[in-house]
C-alpha cells in the first residue's frame, strides 16, 4: 500500500510521552502520523490535508485548543478533530463539540486506548467512503457509456 493509500493524522500535544504511546498504538493502522508540539506548527500544516487530527486542549503556546480547531475547521472542514484535556470541564468539551471536534476524551489512564479505538472507526469510516467513491465513480462512467450507446443507436436507426 502507497504512502498516498494511508490515512494521514496529525498528533498535536506538547506531551512527548503521550505522542509516543500513541504513535506506537496507531502504527498497526493504516496511517501516516506526524506529530507536533504546538498548534501554530500544526496550522502551518494543514496544507498537507490531514484527514484526522488529535489535537490537546491545553498546549504550551499562544493558541489553546478551542483556537486551533476553528483554524483546521475553517481550513480544512472535512478533517476530524479528536480533542484531548486533562482539565475535563463540561465547559471545554462542550466548546470543542459545539466548535465541530469528532469527539472529546479527558486524558487519564486508557486515554492512549480510547483514543486509538476512535481513530480505527474513523479510518474504518474514511476508507469505507473512499470505496463509496470508487463505486459511484464506476457507475457513474458505466451510465454514461449506457447513454452515449442509445444516442448512437439513436442516431442509426434514423439515418437511411
Amino acid at each position: 500500500m502507497g504512502s498516498s493509500d494511508k490515512i494521514k493524522i496529525f498528533l498535536v500535544d506538547d506531551d512527548a510521552m503521550f505522542i509516543e504511546s500513541l504513535r506506537h498504538l496507531l502504527s498497526e493502522y493504516r496511517t501516516d502520523v506526524r506529530s507536533f508540539t504546538n498548534g501554530e506548527e500544526c496550522i502551518r500544516y494543514l496544507d498537507e490535508e490531514p484527514q484526522i487530527v488529535i489535537l490537546d486542549y491545553t498546549l504550551n503556546n499562544t493558541l489553546n485548543g478551542v483556537q486551533v480547531l476553528n483554524k483546521i475547521k475553517h481550513t480544512s472542514p472535512d478533517t476530524e478533530v479528536i480533542m484531548l484535556s486533562g482539565a475535563g470541564s463540561h465547559n471545554v468539551k462542550r466548546d470543542t463539540l459545539k466548535y465541530g471536534a469528532y469527539d472529546f476524551i479527558e486524558k487519564g489512564e486508557g486515554a492512549a486506548v480510547i483514543v486509538t479505538k476512535e481513530v480505527k472507526q474513523l479510518c474504518d469510516e474514511i476508507e469505507s467512503s473512499k470505496t463509496m467513491k470508487k463505486e459511484n465513480n464506476r457507475i457513474l462512467k458505466i451510465n454514461a457509456a449506457i447513454i452515449i450507446l442509445f444516442i448512437l443507436i439513436f442516431i442509426l436507426t434514423r439515418i437511411k
